[in-house]
């Protein structure tokens, strides 16, 4: 926001600190040999995310406080609107890393239990988010509203989102659009519930990382258990043109002109 916000300078900076260390300690979780434990890095690495947690979830509800109570002064200004935007990018960068981390935490939780103590670390980092966002519903739905398409191509979402339904339900036209044309993520993660395959195919022909198709979906695996989309792990094993995605896409692309 400006020089008198340390708050949001702070938490901003907390965030990324973390989002580094989480990378760092997942690379210890995920390896295939034992971790070291007498590893210097290793131990700064988990004490830090282990310290950090009740910090940043105070610093969470601090910043989004005092945003609320400067709202008329930031929504007056584009400098701060642009330091608010900037805020919230961070923060939602940071809910996709902690559902990574949990979803890793989860898979080697012996592993976790040893390094960290616990295995309720990458648990605990979700819910802080989780719970920042509810909190920030009413910020993000007005910075979203900011971020529009050209209202003529309501129509080709409309009819995209009914063709859609049997991958992904409960998102409206103007949700899909700004998730094709502005990148913003979409509201409330529904669930893919067709092979993943069909939404690497997706995402890909929108340009889409790995990440944002995370960000705005929930992928389950045939058990039922949550999951994260892998690129190079569920990756299509036929050209993209014989997947029932294919055209839906293809044809609302041509459509909006991409």
């Amino acid at each position: 926001m400006d020089d008198n916000n340390d708050v949001v300078i702070e938490t901003k900076r907390l965030v990324e600190a973390i989002i580094d260390e989480m990378a760092a300690s997942g690379r210890f979780l995920d390896s295939k040999d034992e971790p070291d434990m007498a590893d210097l890095g290793c131990k700064q690495n988990c004490r830090m995310l282990y310290e950090s947690e009740e910090r940043l979830r105070k610093l969470l509800m601090d910043s989004l406080w005092m945003i609320k109570r400067r709202w008329n002064e930031i929504t007056g200004n584009a400098i701060l609107m642009e330091d608010l935007k900037s805020y919230l990018t961070c923060c939602r960068r940071f809910r996709e890393k902690a559902w990574e981390f949990d979803a890793l935490v989860h898979r080697h939780s012996r592993r976790a239990d040893t390094l960290f103590g616990t295995t309720a670390i990458g648990r605990r980092y979700l819910s802080d988010i989780v719970n920042w966002e509810t909190e920030a519903k009413a910020i993000l739905d007005y910075t979203d509203g900011l971020q529009t398409f050209d209202e003529r191509l309501v129509d080709v979402f409309k009819i995209a989102v009914k063709r859609l339904k049997p991958f992904f339900d409960h998102v409206t036209a103007r949700e899909l659009g700004r998730f094709v044309m502005n990148g913003v993520s979409l509201k409330g993660r529904p669930l893919w519930t067709a092979d993943k395959r069909q939404a690497i195919v997706m995402g890909k022909m929108l340009g889409k990382s790995c990440r944002e198709m995370n960000a705005s979906f929930r992928f389950e695996t045939l058990e039922g258990k949550p999951t994260l989309l892998s690129y190079s792990g569920h990756g299509p094993v036929l050209d993209f043109s014989q997947y029932d995605i294919h055209d839906i896409i293809r044809e609302m692309q041509e459509a909006v002109g991409r």
